[in-house]
């Protein structure tokens, strides 16, 4: 697994997406393949994470039912509106640097 204690989980694929800026966190885009109940087909999922895979702000797609999925171009859209809303407010994740920083 991608986090140190297993809790969440195993991530199949995953990124690190760090800045050159200084006191800045890296986003984590973990993906996990969720195996449908029936059948063999697997379902990608998303956790968007900072610093760490247990600092989650959101796991996409929320349910991956063929009632809710509503296409891949909204599934993106809500994918970069998580980044740029992360990118965005900084005042939200600052704080949180200074604690990842004293662990």
């Amino acid at each position: 697994p991608l986090d140190t204690d297993g809790h969440l989980g195993h991530f199949d694929r995953g990124v690190r997406l760090t800045s050159q800026l200084s006191g800045t966190l890296a986003l984590l885009l973990l993906e996990r393949d969720a195996r449908i109940v029936q059948g063999e087909a697997v379902l990608p999922v998303l956790h968007i994470s900072v610093d760490r895979p247990e600092i989650s702000i959101t796991m996409l797609p929320d349910c991956g039912c063929d009632a809710c999925d509503s296409g891949s171009e909204d599934l993106l859209q809500a994918i970069d509106e998580t980044i740029a809303w992360y990118v965005d407010h900084r005042s939200w994740w600052e704080p949180l640097r200074d604690r990842v920083k004293n662990r």
